[in-house]
């Protein structure tokens, strides 16, 4: 039976057996999906177990490995390139010596979760992204390709929003992308999707942000956690809609899926039963 897995270390929190293997129900596939905790030291040795098993034929990634598999890919799709981070890999058994394909699909599971499960219309929005991280950097490609008229960038450490923007004009995208300090935003219209990718809610912290500039905002925080410090804010600073990060990770696992089996599955059912 052909194996996949997630790595990561810790991994007492995924979920993503239990999306895979009801995935994997949903579309009749026969397939085994496990978490493989691996720790830094052990990374190496971990893959090259997973090229020399015949039935392993890809694995997701997470924290903290995603640049570290990046570095040991064979080759890169365009959204990892972009990213600089890996969170899907396919062990391509086409030739003699197994090949690690490296492949990013949070920017594509973050636009089919705002887009067909919130409603949100990207064509023409204006978009603050908050927080210039990996998170940040494997998504603001895929949000301009689909349809956003400006992203501005803005972080703690204001030098870390300029790499990522000359980051992303390197990569072909230049006038809609700006970086933008919490100064300049007092100065701003409200944003038209104002999107939190930092991990300040799992200090119980929010962003420092203007109010204004979410009035009638459509937010939307990565975190998956029920009614995270940000979700809460955002609701009482007038925000016109909330939503966390819950869509994205199932959407995100689902343009894995359809990587490693050519179907994509679907995801309603996933998603509720996880809410």
């Amino acid at each position: 039976m052909d194996r996949y897995a997630v790595i990561g270390w810790p991994l007492d929190y995924t979920r993503s057996p239990q999306i895979h293997r009801r995935f994997a129900e949903s579309c009749a596939e026969a397939l085994t999906y496990e978490a493989h905790p691996v720790a830094p030291e052990d990374l190496a040795d971990t893959l090259q177990a997973f090229r020399e098993r015949p039935s392993m034929h890809g694995f997701n990634v997470t924290v903290p490995h995603k640049e570290s598999v990046m570095a040991r890919c064979d080759a890169l799709g365009d959204e990892a390139a972009e990213a600089g981070a890996v969170n899907t890999v396919i062990i391509d058994r086409s030739t003699t010596t197994p090949r690690m394909v490296g492949h990013n699909t949070d920017g594509a599971g973050l636009v089919q979760d705002l887009t067909q499960r919130h409603g949100v219309s990207l064509n023409g929005a204006r978009l603050l992204m908050v927080g210039a991280g990996g998170a940040a950097r494997g998504t603001c490609g895929p949000l301009l390709r689909a349809g956003c008229a400006s992203i501005d960038v803005v972080n703690r450490t204001a030098a870390r929003a300029e790499a990522l923007v000359e980051h992303l004009r390197a990569r072909g995208h230049s006038a809609n992308l700006a970086a933008v300090t919490r100064a300049a935003l007092e100065g701003q219209a409200p944003y038209d999707v104002v999107i939190n990718a930092t991990s300040s809610g799992m200090q119980g912290a929010v962003p420092d942000l203007p109010p204004k500039i979410i009035r009638e905002a459509f937010c939307y925080d990565m975190l998956y956690g029920e009614d995270t410090p940000f979700e809460r804010w955002a609701r009482s600073a007038g925000a016109r809609q909330v939503a966390t990060g819950l869509g994205m990770l199932v959407e995100q696992a689902a343009e894995a899926f359809h990587l490693w089996r050519g179907v994509r599955p679907p995801t309603n059912a996933v998603f509720d039963l996880l809410r």
